[in-house]
């Protein structure tokens, strides 16, 4: 019942963006001490933002979402990206990946190779990694940035600038012709190190990114190798890419 109910309180938020805790214990007829604990459930899980006195839907493609939720976001189109990932690493190469969701479902699969060098700033990457793959594994260090598993900041910018890699992985919050783009300053950072350090750059991205453009530059579209998507690019993007030289992997 709390989860149904709790359904129908993000249903009502898409409508009317905000409710009191009053409104919503009239409309689905329960006290306000059993709304104000679902609140509190649907704020932990970063689905709404609590206010005084009521609460609100949180706009998730301007706000850092914890990895284990961005995990489920399009799960079927990042683990074909993922897949389609695969085919670019081969034994004994160095690999740097960001602490994307993508990334992570893509150092899942690379159990199949030995010799590898990872460096990353995911530390659910670098956890999983250690677990299951015999990968020589570094963390950046850094800034551990709440919600996001991931190390940013002064110290891991450092760290990535100290080593070179044969291929670096990124993803994005948006892809639009000026490039990539991320919400926060620190992830679009340690992409633009990355780049610098990697002797090829490839980046990551469903469909859901396409033609969206958000607060923080990471890589200008002449710095990208090769993009990895589940889907085609739309014809602005993929005139642009062509135009540039980039390589373009998609299910053909």
């Amino acid at each position: 019942m709390a989860e149904n109910r709790r359904k129908d309180i993000l249903q009502i938020l898409r409508k009317k963006k905000f409710q009191s805790v009053s409104d919503l214990s009239k409309q689905l007829f329960v006290s306000e001490a059993t709304i104000r604990r679902d609140l509190n459930s649907l704020e932990k899980n970063n689905e709404i933002k609590r206010t005084t006195g009521g609460a609100f839907l949180l706009d998730h493609s301007k706000v850092e979402r914890p990895l284990l939720l961005t995990n489920r976001d399009n799960a079927d189109a990042k683990k074909m990206i993922a897949d389609l990932a695969i085919d670019f690493i081969s034994e004994d190469q160095t690999l740097f990946l960001d602490s994307s969701s993508t990334c992570f479902l893509l150092a899942k699969q690379l159990n199949f190779f030995k010799h590898l060098t990872v460096v990353t700033n995911g530390l659910l990457t670098a956890h999983m990694l250690s677990e299951e793959t015999s990968s020589k594994i570094f963390c950046t260090g850094g800034e551990v940035y709440s919600k996001r598993s991931s190390t940013n900041g002064y110290h891991a910018l450092r760290f990535i600038a100290e080593h070179n890699s044969d291929l670096c992985f990124v993803s994005c919050k948006g892809i639009a012709e000026n490039g990539i783009t991320d919400i926060t300053e620190s992830e679009a950072l340690i992409k633009k190190e990355y780049h610098k350090k990697s002797a090829k750059t490839i980046v990551l991205a469903d469909h859901s990114k396409f033609n969206k453009i958000y607060f923080c530059e990471a890589l200008s579209f002449d710095q990208i190798d090769i993009i990895i998507s589940n889907k085609k690019l739309p014809a602005n993007l993929f005139e642009k890419a062509e135009t540039l030289g980039i390589e373009l992997i998609y299910p053909q």
